[in-house]
């Protein structure tokens, strides 16, 4: 099986190509990334492009199953445009390029509370990524939605340290938070999983 992955850098993509370069059943990983990284493997076959020039980039979408935990955050973008065009628009351009590529298997990463109406624009957008990549043509479409992620990030998020020690403590267990490694676990059993045809979302909680 060829996997390739998207969003490379970030705290899930970076340990999901690391567990998808020491899996046997794995030949190669092919991914996109906004820019070098400090490690390297046999099997990654690393791109580094500018996501404005994605389509540009179409050859070098090749494999069995995409895998993409391309995001941001609303501060980090700085503007609602820019984060709509790294959390929505690089991901459905991906997706539908993918698909073209006649590429069978699509895994997102979005977020617990994923939902068209909701009041929040970071759970909005997530469910409309949703909904409009579950109108492409894949055989095999895994939704995730993880909750809060716990992992060591190489950029620090003060909300994200506070409501990591909260979820640690017995009255903050309702918050239901997610284990990176769990997710990465997820991602790929699930990958493999292919006799489940079409949607199918997951929430992986710890």
């Amino acid at each position: 099986m060829r996997a390739f992955v998207v969003g490379i850098t970030g705290l899930v993509g970076e340990a999901l190509a690391q567990r998808l370069c020491e899996d046997s059943r794995i030949t190669e990983v092919r991914a996109f990334s906004r820019r070098a990284l400090a490690w390297a493997h046999p099997k990654l076959n690393l791109r580094v492009i500018d996501f404005e020039n994605i389509l540009e980039n179409a050859d070098f979408i090749e494999g069995d199953h995409v895998f993409c935990s391309l995001g941001t955050t609303r501060r980090k973008a700085k503007t609602e445009i820019e984060f709509l065009k790294i959390e929505k628009d690089y991901v459905l351009r991906l997706a539908r390029m993918s698909a073209m590529k006649g590429i069978k298997g699509f895994s997102y990463v979005g977020a617990r509370g994923a939902k068209l109406e909701s009041p929040f624009l970071y759970f909005r957008v997530k469910g409309e990524i949703e909904e409009e990549l579950a109108r492409i043509p894949f055989q095999f479409l895994r939704l995730h939605r993880p909750g809060l992620l716990l992992g060591k990030r190489k950029e620090f998020r003060f909300l994200e340290k506070i409501s990591e020690f909260l979820v640690k403590l017995p009255l903050g267990m309702k918050a239901r938070a997610t284990e990176v490694d769990a997710l990465v676990k997820s991602l790929i059993r699930e990958a493999f999983n292919e006799e489940d045809y079409g949607k199918k979302i997951i929430s992986t909680f710890e």
